[in-house]
This record gives C-alpha cells, structure tokens and sequence, in this order.
C-alpha cells in the first residue's frame, strides 16, 4: 500500500498530478471515477491519480484495500491510497468544466496549471464537443486495460462461461450489486 495522505509524500505526490479522482462511497462509483481518471489522463496525455480511501473509521471500511478489486498493475498505475478524504482545495470539479469547454480548451487548461478533480460516480465526463460514441468507444478501451484482482478475474471469467449462451454468447454486461441496497451482507 502506498503511504496514507497524513504523510508529507501522499499529499506532495497528489499535488503532482493534473488530474486525481475521488470519491468516498461503494466499489461501482469508485471504478466509474477510476475510469474516467484513466481516459481523461490518456487523452490528454498528462499524469492522474485515483485516490483510494483507506479509512478503518471511514464510511465504507470493508474497501480499505484496493487490491481486494484491482491487479497490483492496476494499483501501481492509477491509484494512490489516502488514510483520510484528501484536501481538493484549488482544484476545479472536471466535470463541470467539461460541459462548458471544448477539449482544445480544456488542453489549454491543462498547459496553463490548471488542477482538477473527478467525482464523477455514474457517468462519463464528457466535453462540449466530444460525441456520446467517442466516449464510449474510449471508455470501452480504457475498461479493458482495467487489470482486476485474481480472485475477481477468476469469478469474471466463471461467470462469462456460465451466461456465456445468453444474448448469442455475447455477453454486454454483467452487474453485481450488494451493500447499498441492502447494507448488510446478503
């Protein structure tokens, strides 16, 4: 695990990337702010960080560990824990500047300092002048490269063969819910 963000290095290496995610709540709106984090970071070539609460005392402490989901490759590329909600102070909301910029625009942003963060917990940010199927198509890609852990990748792949003669063995989805239905094990 990465050093928590009471630590001088977290916060500095936080500080270092033009674009971080966060978000405080369950594994799915976790991995859609990962992934936007991801994609946004690759299409404008420049650093960003997911930062992964790791708080016992915290909202959801049965997520201290990222490597519970994701690859340690996954881990070591995107994601840094923090022992504590990190300070965003002086960083813009990306999604909301992205609905009012063009990416050429945002580019610029990005060229001038500018820092931002990503909260997005549904949905993909998407710029004024992107196209829905672009998104997609680039958040498909992204999704790909997303490395899970062994335990996750084995119950994947289990759970492809089982539904794999659903839908003509094309299978688009497959969503796992449990806890912010229920809040309780099921």
């Amino acid at each position: 695990m990465q050093p928590a963000s009471g630590s001088g290095i977290a916060v500095a290496m936080q500080q270092d990337h033009p674009i971080v995610g966060f978000r405080q709540d369950r594994i799915g709106a976790r991995i859609i702010c990962l992934l936007n984090v991801m994609r946004l970071s690759r299409k404008f070539d420049v650093t960003g960080k997911y930062l992964w609460l790791s708080d016992a005392t915290g909202p959801y402490a049965d997520l201290l560990d990222p490597g519970d989901v994701l690859a340690d490759s996954t881990i070591a590329a995107h994601v840094q824990v923090v022992g504590r909600a990190p300070d965003l102070t002086g960083r813009q909301n990306i999604g909301v500047v992205a609905r009012r910029v063009s990416q050429r625009q945002f580019a610029q942003m990005l060229d001038q300092g500018h820092r931002f963060v990503c909260d997005a917990m549904a949905e993909p940010v998407v710029f004024m002048d992107e196209s829905a199927a672009d998104v997609a198509a680039e958040m498909r890609g992204v999704a790909a490269d997303l490395a899970l852990a062994a335990p996750l990748r084995t119950a994947l792949q289990d759970c492809v063969q089982m539904l794999g003669h659903w839908g003509n063995g094309q299978i688009a989805a497959i969503h796992v819910r449990r806890g912010d239905i229920l809040d309780a094990h099921p």
